[in-house]
């Protein structure tokens, strides 16, 4: 079982989720990659599933997780050296602490020239996991989103939510409504999402 030291890890994921008795915490640790903590009994005790492969030496931050089906499943942003901003994926059983599968690219694109920021997933009733994130591809950032059905083993093709170039959108946040998972963001009168 792992100890948690306070100030110890660089990134960590926002929401605690609990579900039945299962919990679960994601982080980056600097240089050593995207790991997680869990839990089976309400956070008495965790286990560490060790660093995700291919994770260490990145920086990888904005993690963000859902949990279904006893897995929990991240997205995040990782930068290799001078490289652009790129979306990443992962599942982990919470159970056994272990990585459920290998990392996923979620933005693939024709060309790398441009970055893909704050990415944001939702497990629906259904199963299906939706991830919604900020991609510049277009030059002005659009929201684009990739689903999977089979628990975070395969990803749908990209989709850009707006037509490319017309307007800027930035912010994706998905919501649960009656069943229904709804995403937000929000429009910007120029391509510098953070003068809007």
């Amino acid at each position: 079982m792992t100890q948690v030291r306070p100030g110890r890890y660089r990134q960590c994921c926002i929401n605690q989720t609990i579900i039945f008795r299962l919990s679960s915490l994601a982080a980056d640790e600097l240089n050593k990659g995207v790991f997680a903590l869990t839990s089976t009994d309400n956070g008495r005790n965790w286990r560490n599933s060790n660093a995700l492969a291919g994770t260490a030496g990145l920086s990888n931050s904005g993690i963000a997780m859902s949990i279904a089906d006893k897995r929990a499943h991240l997205v995040w942003m990782e930068q290799r050296n001078d490289e652009k901003l790129k979306i990443a994926a992962a599942s982990l059983d919470v159970a056994t602490a272990r990585w459920a599968g290998d990392l996923k690219r979620l933005d693939s694109k024709t060309h790398d020239n441009t970055k893909s920021t704050s990415p944001t997933i939702m497990a629906t009733e259904r199963g299906a996991l939706v991830v919604a994130w900020v991609d510049y591809r277009d030059i002005r950032p659009n929201i684009y989103f990739s689903t999977s059905y089979d628990q975070g083993a395969a990803w749908s093709t990209p989709q850009a939510l707006l037509n490319p170039g017309e307007v800027s959108a930035g912010w994706p946040q998905l919501i649960n409504v009656n069943g229904k998972t709804l995403l937000a963001y929000e429009t910007y009168p120029n391509e510098r999402v953070a003068d809007g």
